[in-house]
């Protein structure tokens, strides 16, 4: 008991002591042991939450399982030791396990039948790739180009030809490049650190030189790690925010933390026409802010010689009244109610041209903010550039799973999700489930053909969005039937929202090729929570109600 005692302090010690951002091979033992106990805890997890029997028929499977425990094992040999660190062993455990880890994870991928699971399984596991090792230019086109093959490989063996009718390949590909560039983050992080480690060394030539320099590195080293610590967790957080919005609020509010003058902020980003508008604020109102009307030219980054660069601007009135003018001053310190006398700002890019501008402002002093803090926010500003490219990666790439490529409405999958998330967020207001099914699509696929009939349903889903209905859930179900949402409406008042799309569609009436008619649907209302709490039920109800209608336009 003492030895199994002493070899599990070992190892806790080991740990502890591990200085995983010391160099590359601890990174890579470190993250390289987590990432392999992870897959054999899920195929344990598994096991202990789904009948066991299922799995143990299933060779897949057991091989998943033991492929995950035997890298497990593996992996903590070198972490505490048993394997030499820094042997031709533990180096080419280290040097082979990413294509170790993505072929038993790919192998799990596949024990899944839904091929949702499937794709949000392999997102996973190129996310996971990304962190497990910092990886060479080489390496990593290598690894993530394997990742890619040998996922499509399987599926082609899994389902033959048809393989190639399923978007397999193209979200495949987006989720090993949204891997690939966040490796290349992850590297780009290691390179800035290894140059600034060599700054240091350099300093160190003159004693006294060398304590102030040493200082202000490990200052800006410690703020670095701060700043990266901050954004990985804020990375995690991108992937649950649909809206770039709703990423950019994060971003502003973990800046505000990290800045220690800043009492207010905003975040503008560049819209059509050169237009400015602000997406997020701390210390202001933002309702109060979209009120303002910028253009580029009005920007302090536009009068700068550097745009990208941070700057420090003191007494914002007698600037701005000097660049934009008076009129445009008044209205903006009027809107934000307070006049900050020194703000620190700097522009940020996203596909190499201008994207936006981040201000952090301070209403005490006009030199408040220091060299520092332009360095810090320099930073700032560049891993935010990071998370804007990954927000729109992963927003391409799981874009096919939420909207219907035909419509543009949302899949049904995507419309339950959504629908379940309005029950949950307003368990005791009403909410309507309109079923709607369009009228005579048979019949103009069979007069016209299926591309009449295609354009015909585009038509009905646009006119949704243009007949100004209130606020909705609008999804597509089946070929001709859709999904209509209405959150804190009754049913006399769901069924005035449904009647204003059927005079829309009435008043503007579907044209093609010289041919035209009116688009006519039946449809049904079921109200939650007054005629079920069940979500299925409802649509049950309300799709009875649309054949009700049906049956009273004798379609």
């Amino acid at each position: 008991m003492h030895k199994k005692d002493s070899l599990l302090k070992r190892f806790l010690n080991h740990f502890s002591d591990m200085g995983f951002a010391r160099d590359d091979y601890e990174y890579a033992i470190t993250f390289g042991m987590l990432s392999s106990v992870f897959l054999f805890i899920k195929g344990l997890m598994a096991i202990a939450f789904t009948d066991g029997s299922f799995f143990l028929r299933e060779f897949s499977y057991l091989s998943y399982l033991a492929g995950a425990g035997l890298l497990t094992v593996l992996m903590i040999l070198v972490h505490i030791g048993k394997i030499p660190h820094k042997s031709k062993l533990s180096l080419f455990i280290l040097k082979t396990y990413p294509y170790l880890f993505i072929t038993i994870a790919i192998l799990a991928t596949y024990t899944y039948t839904n091929t949702v699971y499937q794709t949000m399984s392999f997102v996973a596991i190129v996310i996971i790739l990304s962190w497990i090792k910092i990886f060479g230019r080489v390496e990593r086109i290598i690894v993530f180009l394997y990742a890619t093959v040998l996922f499509n490989f399987m599926g082609y063996l899994m389902l033959g030809r048809s393989f190639f009718d399923t978007s397999y390949l193209e979200m495949s590909i987006m989720a090993s490049l949204l891997g690939y560039f966040t490796a290349l983050i992850y590297y780009l992080i290691r390179i800035n650190q290894v140059k600034t480690a060599d700054e240091m060394d350099e300093t160190n030539k003159d004693i006294r030189h060398a304590l102030l320099e040493l200082e202000k590195t490990n200052t800006e080293l410690r703020m670095s790690h701060k700043v990266t610590a901050s954004m990985l967790t804020l990375t995690q957080e991108v992937l649950r925010n649909e809206e770039i919005e709703d990423v950019l609020q994060l971003v502003l509010d973990e800046t505000m933390n990290l800045v220690p003058h800043g009492q207010a902020g905003s975040i503008l980003i560049l819209k059509e026409n050169n237009k400015m508008e602000y997406v997020a604020a701390r210390g202001y109102k933002l309702e109060n802010l979209k009120r303002i009307h910028l253009h580029y030219e009005d920007l302090f980054q536009a009068h700068f010689e550097e745009p990208y660069e941070p700057n420090i601007i003191k007494n914002l009135q007698v600037f701005d009244k000097v660049h934009i003018g008076e009129e445009k001053t008044n209205r903006i310190f009027t809107e934000a109610t307070k006049v900050a006398k020194s703000c620190l700002t700097c522009s940020f890019m996203y596909d190499g041209e201008f994207y936006g501008s981040i201000n952090i402002d301070n209403f005490d002093s006009e030199n408040i903010y220091t060299e520092h803090d332009k360095y810090l926010l320099k930073q700032l500003a560049q891993e935010l550039e990071i998370i804007i490219t990954i927000h729109h990666l992963y927003e391409k790439a799981l874009k096919p799973t939420k909207y219907d490529g035909l419509t543009q409405a949302y899949t049904r999958t995507y419309s339950m999700k959504l629908l379940e998330s309005l029950v949950d967020a307003n368990h005791k207001k009403c909410i309507g489930i309109c079923t709607i099914d369009i009228n005579q699509l048979k019949t103009i696929n069979d007069r016209f053909g299926h591309d009449i009939g295609d354009q015909y349903l585009g038509y009905f889903a646009e006119s949704v969005r243009e007949a100004k209905l209130k606020d909705n859930i609008f999804g597509r179900v089946g070929g001709d039937e859709f999904l209509l949402v209405f959150a804190d409406l009754d049913n006399n008042q769901c069924k005035a929202e449904v009647e204003k799309l059927r005079k829309y569609l009435k008043e503007n009436q579907f044209t093609s090729d010289g041919f035209f008619t009116e688009i006519t649907f039946s449809y049904g209302v079921a109200l939650y929570p007054t005629e079920s709490t069940n979500l299925l039920e409802l649509i049950k109800i309300s799709d009875r109600k649309m054949y009700e209608d049906k049956r009273v336009q004798n379609i």
